[in-house]
């Protein structure tokens, strides 16, 4: 029989007063694919990143492949892959931090690849301090309602037309990076935006609303310079620093 890939003899973990492992024996055999059920809070999360040495155990060992998870050598590290839903280890991190977080874990790591899409992110100088409108409506859903979830928050603008079609909450924005694994020739579809926002929504399952109303006419369907167009001119030409400060014409 091969050895174990996976043993964890007597582990045990805490947070506080709070036990989720508790004097835990566990082995995986080669080849042998395992998963893990159990309803939130059960230990599933902790377990893994206990597992993987994210996280060290009060009590007990961990081994992977012959190793202490905590100090595998390169080559142990190259053959692990993990794709965590959440982790509140790298809740404080920026991003520089957790890429040279996760590099540690890779001895073939793509530095090239990698700071050729950091580079797309770069901070861009100058940022505007001006007035802004927003021309938002009933169209107006995914990366664009969180945008306008943000700015309104944030009180960034003034809202001119009608509720905006998406949650004032957010949700996954439909930017992805398609890759194409070399071994396997598993396609996957990696999020690269997401909003994550901590404020409370204004109402729940609703997008934000203007301050100035204006609702669509039938007869400026597809005009562009339609009556919310005009009321933001307006808008513009007004002496105001602070959105709150606008008049919305009459």
């Amino acid at each position: 029989m091969s050895a174990a890939i996976v043993r964890m003899s007597s582990v045990s973990k805490s947070f506080g007063s709070q036990r989720v492992l508790a004097g835990l024996d566990w082995q995986i055999a080669p080849g042998q694919v395992v998963g893990l059920l159990g309803r939130n809070g059960a230990g599933k999360t902790t377990l893994l990143e206990t597992l993987l040495g994210l996280r060290e155990p009060n009590a007990g060992t961990v081994k992977l492949f012959g190793q202490e998870a905590a100090r595998l050598d390169d080559a142990a590290r190259a053959r692990i892959g993990y794709v965590p839903q959440q982790s509140d280890l790298f809740e404080s991190f920026t991003p520089a931090q957790l890429l040279a977080y996760f590099k540690s874990f890779y001895p073939r790591w793509n530095e090239a690849r990698v700071e050729g899409l950091m580079s797309r992110w770069a901070v861009f100088a100058p940022v505007f301090h001006g007035r802004l409108v927003v021309l938002a409506g009933g169209r107006t859903f995914s990366g664009g309602a969180e945008l306008a979830s943000m700015l309104w928050h944030t009180h960034r603008g003034v809202f001119v037309g009608e509720e905006v079609g998406g949650s004032d909450q957010g949700n996954t924005s439909g930017y992805s990076w398609n890759v194409v694994l070399p071994n396997s020739g598993l396609r996957l579809s990696v999020p690269l935006l997401q909003f994550r926002l901590n404020w409370r929504p204004m109402q729940a399952d609703r997008g934000v609303f203007p301050q100035c109303d204006v609702p669509p006419e039938v007869v400026e369907i597809g005009n562009r310079k339609d009556k919310a167009w005009r009321v933001a001119l307006t808008l513009l030409d007004q002496n105001w620093v602070k959105p709150a400060n606008a008049v919305c014409p009459r």
